[in-house]
């Protein structure tokens, strides 16, 4: 059997634009034993009026996300991280994606440095003009051939003009 669009989510985020609107991105339905397991890639405008705007994107534009962190800046929100789909995850690497509020076109933001790998469950927030500082969480690592979900005891700063990291 498919699974099909629910809304009953985990590990979703809800980012509040300055106009009022709250967008809410990806999440799981059930866990990963259930058969009804699924990761959404969707993006949802929820408008003041309650009305929604329900976004869909091929995976290979923006995959399945759940437990990332998403933070506007500028007209932007940021998605940082994730856990998707076992299998899908690149250790070493630091998943992000750049939402253009005005287009809702979805974006890879490519970037450079010392970053936190694959993340998740973490927290991001602004740290002046052009700066996210990401904390907490979870990393995915490979150690002796076997993945491994290692708790997060460092910060990270990313810088949003050239997509640099940096461990601070």
């Amino acid at each position: 059997m498919e699974p099909i669009w629910c809304f009953s989510r985990f590990g979703t985020s809800f980012t509040e634009l300055p106009d009022g609107k709250f967008v809410q991105i990806g999440g799981e339905h059930e866990d990963y034993y259930d058969p009804d397991f699924y990761i959404y890639n969707d993006v949802i405008v929820h408008e003041r009026s309650g009305r929604l705007q329900i976004l869909g994107y091929p995976k290979d534009v923006f995959p399945p996300t759940d437990f990332h962190s998403a933070t506007y800046s500028e007209g932007n929100i940021y998605i940082i991280g994730g856990l998707g789909y076992h299998g899908s995850r690149i250790f070493g690497t630091t998943p992000i994606y750049r939402l253009k509020c005005q287009t809702w076109k979805i974006d890879r933001f490519p970037s450079v440095g010392d970053n936190p790998g694959w993340i998740y469950k973490h927290k991001a927030s602004l740290a002046g003009p052009g700066f996210l500082v990401v904390s907490g969480g979870q990393v995915c690592k490979e150690i002796d051939g076997k993945e491994q979900h290692i708790e997060n005891r460092e910060k990270f700063r990313l810088d949003l003009s050239n997509g640099k990291w940096t461990r601070i």
